[in-house]
């Protein structure tokens, strides 16, 4: 099986290029300048060159702030350049594998959302990222969307590697405690997206939009806490501010961000067969590795 991966070089691409070495899977994972998805001839010659068998699009504007004052460009990446990839591997009958986002939700439900719920999203980036899923579902003959939320990992940026960093120079750190969310681990993420893939070996491939999250919600605080707890643990030595939770209406942002958008990944791991995650092995394990590589000292 071969698999190109669009968007290769953010925190999930860094990810999944691991789980793909390690599974001998044969894949191309270019960079953006590489591979820029709002060429569409571009990607067409890629795709032909390299002929794969699937399609990952990991690729997207995700600096959910500034895409409040930089419009154009997250439409561009994440509706217009859907759509090439879209209409670029519909050509060729390649299946693609695209990761969404659980800021096309409002925020106002009382429980995890699940596929089926409406959408509405109340940001620039919710609404870019929702425009490009509808533009793959219209252009694309095969396709599996996985909207997802709060990945964090040693790879790229993220949540976690933030606390850490911030900590290091700073005795207390403000974070919000009313939006909940579903911490997500990158790792975890590959696993279901080598799933899907796999399943495609076995004509198993059926369009469809899952959610995958976290097993536990967390809210922007407490996910804090869970880090800072285990960050005493593992290395007690290391600076630990005081955590001071704050509200969203205190805390002022360009973007406006949903209070409550945890995932039910339910349909998506009964489907697929995932394995049970345990979110505290996820923490600490990441802390160890990015404490052990000298992320934090």
């Amino acid at each position: 099986m071969k698999v190109l991966i669009f968007g290769a070089n953010g925190q999930l691409g860094i990810s999944l290029q691991a789980q793909f070495s390690e599974q001998k899977i044969d894949f191309y994972a270019p960079t953006s300048k590489q591979l820029d998805i709002t060429q569409p001839d571009l990607i067409q010659k890629t795709l032909r060159e390299f002929s794969p068998d699937i399609a990952v699009n990991l690729a997207a504007y995700t600096k959910v702030d500034l895409a409040e004052s930089n419009i154009d460009l997250a439409y561009k990446i994440n509706a217009l350049g859907c759509k090439n990839i879209a209409i670029s591997c519909s050509m060729l009958d390649i299946p693609i594998i695209h990761i969404s986002t659980d800021y096309v939700f409002d925020g106002l439900l009382k429980r995890p959302y699940k596929p089926t719920d409406a959408t509405n999203p109340i940001n620039i980036y919710g609404k870019s990222k929702i425009e490009g899923e509808e533009l793959i579902k219209e252009y694309s003959k095969k396709y599996i969307i996985i909207r997802t939320s709060a990945v964090y990992g040693e790879f790229g940026n993220n949540f976690l590697k933030t606390m850490l960093k911030l900590s290091q120079t700073s005795q207390e750190l403000s974070v919000v405690s009313d939006q909940y969310t579903t911490p997500t681990y990158s790792g975890d993420l590959t696993i279901a997206i080598l799933k899907i893939c796999l399943s495609y070996q076995s004509n198993r491939f059926e369009n469809n939009i899952f959610h995958y999250g976290g097993p536990k919600i967390f809210s922007w605080f407490d996910f804090a806490k869970e880090i800072f707890s285990f960050m005493r643990v593992i290395q007690p030595n290391l600076n630990n501010p005081v955590l001071i939770p704050v509200k969203s209406q205190d805390f002022t942002t360009a973007a406006q961000r949903p209070i409550f958008s945890a995932l039910d990944s339910s349909s998506f791991i009964n489907q697929y067969d995932l394995p049970c995650v345990n979110v505290s092995n996820r923490i600490s394990s990441t802390i160890r590795k990015l404490i052990g590589e000298g992320f934090v000292s």
